[in-house]
C-alpha cells in the first residue's frame, strides 16, 4: 500500500488548527482521518475508525483522555471527536 502522507500538508493542518486552540496531536489525527477516509477499503461505515489518546484539560487540570470520532460527526474536522476520561473507559 502506498502512503499518501505529506509532511507539508500535515504541518499546514497543524498550523490551521493551532489558530483555534486545537492541539497538534488532534490536528494530526484529523489529517490521518482524512487520509484513511479517501480509501473506502479502510473505512467502516458508521464511524469509529480513528481515535486518539491524549491529555486534555478539565476544571482540575489535565487528565488522560480518549478522543474518538463520534458517529454522525465527521472525523475530517476536530469537532468530530469527543473526549472521555480514559480511566473510566478502560476499567
Amino acid at each position: 500500500m502506498r502512503s499518501d502522507w505529506d509532511d507539508g500538508a500535515a504541518e499546514a493542518m497543524v498550523a490551521q488548527y493551532d489558530k483555534t486552540g486545537i492541539a497538534r496531536d488532534l490536528a494530526l489525527r484529523v489529517y490521518t482521518s482524512r487520509l484513511l477516509g479517501r480509501d473506502k477499503r479502510l473505512v467502516l461505515h458508521g464511524g469509529g475508525n480513528t481515535s486518539l489518546k491524549t491529555r486534555a484539560p478539565d476544571l482540575l487540570g489535565l487528565f488522560d483522555a480518549l478522543a474518538d470520532a463520534t458517529a454522525g460527526l465527521s472525523a475530517a474536522q476536530a469537532k468530530g471527536f469527543r473526549g472521555a476520561y480514559q480511566a473510566r473507559v478502560t476499567r
